[in-house]
């Protein structure tokens, strides 16, 4: 058998080209699909202060906007950036992972291996706004890793584009210094095609599993020992094992034959428990002409191998042609390659398959291109694995066949490419990356009416974009969901992450603080505080504060706070809430977080105007103890009892101790020079989701 990495085939006799005819059921299919089919022509944000909104069509960057001062200055509705990091001008951005307060960012078909700057940074992102680099990774898959750049469960992983090598690193301890574990190259096997190539990857959520997807060779009526995909044990990082190649003659011959005569698959994803795999098979326009139905998404079981069980197999699912669901607006599919493929499961609790399509749009940065390609993304229901469901599809107008001339006289690529969603369990948001459209955020709450949201479209980066050109964003986007950020790679700006700013679509937006307490600090003599001991510590910083968005986060800005610096004879009041959300600058002792907030707002210091940024963090409540109530210091007995005289229902209560201190930090940014910070040792502070 093939997937037991052994045997050699002669070219079958059955393997012969085969023309699907589709045309006289196209009229047919349109009309059952009925009116999920293309989401709008516009988009659907709404600019608001410091939004600079798109000119012409949606998706379009038109010459005239190339031509300004300067060059592109960029579009953007509904996000802000964050921060930013040109990895020093390098240029052809990789791919992206995120693990914990770090970035790993590659370089794709690098024109020098040999350059200082070629391989894998590793950004310090523990101040989003400040993305550092670190170490360079430089082996060998590192030094021109693509789409199989991963991080799952503290394992970084890189696949090497044209390349047999795979390279990991544990990056579980010490995320800003990788545990270099193993290069693992895929060998040839007794008269296989040797694996020459992971242009796509996937790593399984445990970390463990590696699926390769070779795109490289000709088809299996050519080369009938080709490789289509094959799967690495990682179980032991340092020891990678080889568990399968497959090809499509493992496959039932009516499926066989109908998928033959394409020569790859582009990419590979599972589901949350590793028993399938969904392929996106690259036919249609990519590489075989206009009508060919070999062009599509294939299911596999693939439970052998995530139980890991003896002889492994990966057993036929499903074959889902384009052309087996025509649409209105994308036709019968094959006028572009299935590209690639995301499972996500939706809020509403259904599994879905997210899939991008590549073809003339690419290949052709032409009138004749652009509008040769018709179809782009689409929304797939698996709930029936056996019977998948096209419930939307998507593209920006400058897709539409009807104005796909205008963004054609341009002269630059646009389509949707690669995808990222802001969860993969309760997904609501697709974020695509879609060439020179830039990132495109669209809203799937109601999965049969997608909606775009929010884009950005970044400046062009004047050391290496020509001045009437403009950038463009390529591969996958990782999202933070503890923060809501988005990790962003664009061939010439680097590392951009960015921010939603509509606290509609933004949950991080929407999160509230409330609570006050105490600083230590050293009381001034003669202040009242001065024989005060509170168990050994002066008072010196004393604070209060709420901050939020009202009508449970959608509204605008409410809150206050009052601080009394008893040793710098300081007081702050602040009313003006200016904005809130994740903690995005240097705050001191507070991190990054979901428990974590950053708001700037306007009052008083000492009687004047000023302006200030707060950051706040919430270390838990105790385990059993009086609610919103914080015993911190070492016993708690002294704010026990006066608790116990407020209310006499605490008086049984035992003290429960924290294991972190809650955080605190105000630095004044406007109108006045004084910061103060550091661990609530008597008080509480909550930060919640609204």
């Amino acid at each position: 058998m093939f997937s037991s990495l052994a045997g050699c085939f002669l070219r079958p006799a059955w393997l012969k080209p085969r023309n699907v005819g589709m045309g006289f059921v196209l009229a047919l299919a349109i009309s059952a699909f009925g009116g999920t089919d293309h989401a709008q022509a516009a988009t659907a944000c709404v600019p608001a202060a410091g939004d600079q909104p798109e000119t012409g069509l949606q998706g379009d960057v038109p010459t005239s906007a190339r031509m300004a001062p300067n060059g592109f200055q960029g579009f953007r509705c509904g996000m802000s950036k964050v921060g930013q990091n040109t990895l020093f001008n390098r240029g052809t951005y990789g791919a992206t992972a995120i693990w914990g307060p770090c970035a790993y960012s590659s370089i794709r078909n690098p024109s020098d291996p040999t350059l200082p700057t070629t391989g894998v940074y590793v950004l310090d992102v523990s101040v989003p706004s400040q993305p550092t680099t670190g170490v360079l990774l430089r082996t060998p898959a590192m030094l021109q890793a693509y789409e199989g750049l991963r991080a799952q469960s503290g394992i970084l992983l890189g696949s090497g584009q044209q390349l047999p090598d795979v390279d990991v690193y544990d990056v579980s301890q010490d995320c800003l210094h990788p545990d270099f574990k193993s290069t693992h190259v895929t060998p040839a096997y007794a008269g296989l095609h040797t694996v020459q190539d992971n242009h796509g990857g996937w790593l399984h959520y445990d970390g463990k599993t590696f699926y390769g997807v070779p795109f490289i060779g000709s088809n299996i009526l050519q080369e009938p020992t080709r490789v289509d995909v094959h799967a690495i044990d990682f179980d032991d990082p340092a020891k990678p094992v080889d568990i399968i190649n497959w090809n499509r003659l493992e496959l039932p011959s009516e499926i066989r034959d109908k998928v033959a005569s394409t020569a790859n698959f582009h990419d590979v994803t599972t589901n949350f428990d590793g028993t399938r795999i969904y392929m996106a098979l690259y036919g249609g326009a990519g590489f075989n002409p206009v009508g060919t139905c070999a062009n599509g998404m294939m299911i596999l079981d693939s439970t052998d191998i995530a139980k890991r069980r003896p002889h492994p197999v990966l057993k036929f699912v499903k074959w889902f042609s384009w052309c087996d669901q025509p649409t209105q607006a994308y036709g019968d599919g094959t006028s572009a390659s299935a590209h690639t493929t995301q499972y996500v499961v939706h809020k509403n609790g259904k599994p879905y398959i997210i899939t991008t399509d590549e073809g003339p749009a690419l290949f052709q940065v032409n009138a004749n291109g652009n509008c040769l390609q018709r179809t782009y993304s689409r929304l797939i229901d698996i709930s029936d694995e056996t019977n998948p469901k096209i419930v939307a599809t998507w593209n920006p107008a400058v897709n539409d066949a009807a104005t796909c001339a205008i963004g054609a006289a341009d002269g630059q690529t646009y389509y949707p490419h690669y995808v990222g969603v802001n969860s993969k369990s309760a997904m609501t948001q697709v974020l695509y990356a879609a060439y020179w459209s830039g990132v495109r955020v669209v809203d799937f709450s109601e999965p049969e009416h997608p909606m775009e949201v929010a884009y950005y479209n970044s400046p062009r980066n004047p050391a290496l974009t020509p001045v009437t050109a403009s950038d463009h964003s390529a591969p996958p986007i990782p999202y933070d969901e503890a923060n809501c950020f988005l990790y962003t790679g664009w061939t010439d700006n680097g590392l951009i992450i960015l921010e939603i700013s509509n606290p509609k679509y933004n949950p991080c937006l929407r999160k509230a603080a409330t609570g006050g307490g105490i600083i230590a600090g050293s009381a001034p003599a003669g202040s009242d505080h001065d024989n005060d001991d509170r168990h050994g510590q002066n008072a010196g910083v004393e604070f209060s504060l709420n901050a939020k968005r009202v009508d449970n986060g959608f509204g605008h800005l409410e809150g206050s706070l009052e601080l009394n610096d008893h040793t710098n004879r300081t007081l702050i009041h602040l009313s003006n809430l200016v904005s809130l959300g994740s903690v995005r600058n240097q705050c001191g002792t507070v991190k990054t977080g979901a428990n974590a907030l950053e708001f700037s707002a306007q009052g008083l210091f000492n009687g004047k105007v000023a302006s200030f940024r707060v950051c706040v963090q919430d270390n838990g409540e105790w385990d059993g103890g009086p609610e919103h109530i914080a015993l911190a210091d070492e016993d708690g007995h002294h704010f026990l009892r006066e608790l116990e005289r407020i209310a006499p229902r605490f008086r049984d209560h035992q003290p429960h101790i924290r294991k972190a201190s809650d955080q605190f930090y105000l630095t004044c940014t406007a109108g006045c020079s004084y910061t103060v910070g550091g661990a609530v040792n008597r008080g509480n502070i909550q930060v919640r989701q609204q």
